[in-house]
């Protein structure tokens, strides 16, 4: 994101109050998380989409598997805001996976709740059932 000429804002700590007002002060366009601010996201008085985070653009989330239901509620709280999922691997050293931009590939965001993506250009993958 530095080499885009992003600004990153990134808090010493978490506190629930300090990172919804920054949201607002910095208008913060483009949000990664994971799945546990996702849900404070959802369930929040403080998490309003129409006020302070009215300038939310783009949410990422990746880290853990987003549970079909809070999917579902983060995209009707967070209607005009893409909620977009990524999934990689340490040992990849990079994200594998990710559901598309939506003007780029509206095709493909008829997926179901909870699925990872496709793959990402260059990136080759194999489904194995271990029992």
């Amino acid at each position: 994101m530095l080499v885009q000429g992003a600004k990153v804002l990134v808090n010493r700590k978490f506190d629930e109050e300090l990172f919804l007002k920054n949201i607002e002060k910095y208008q913060v366009t483009v949000l990664n998380v994971v799945p546990p601010i996702l849900e404070l996201l959802t369930h929040s008085p403080m998490a309003d989409p129409k006020k302070s985070l009215a300038s939310l653009r783009i949410i990422y989330v990746g880290a853990a598997a987003v549970r079909k239901d809070m999917e579902n509620a983060v995209r009707h709280k967070f209607a005009e805001v893409e909620l977009i999922q990524l999934y990689g691997s340490t040992e990849s050293g990079i994200l594998v996976f990710m559901v598309p931009r939506k003007e780029k590939f509206e095709e493909l965001l008829a997926v179901k709740p909870g699925t990872c993506g496709i793959a990402l250009p260059g990136v080759k993958t194999k489904v194995c059932f271990v029992l």
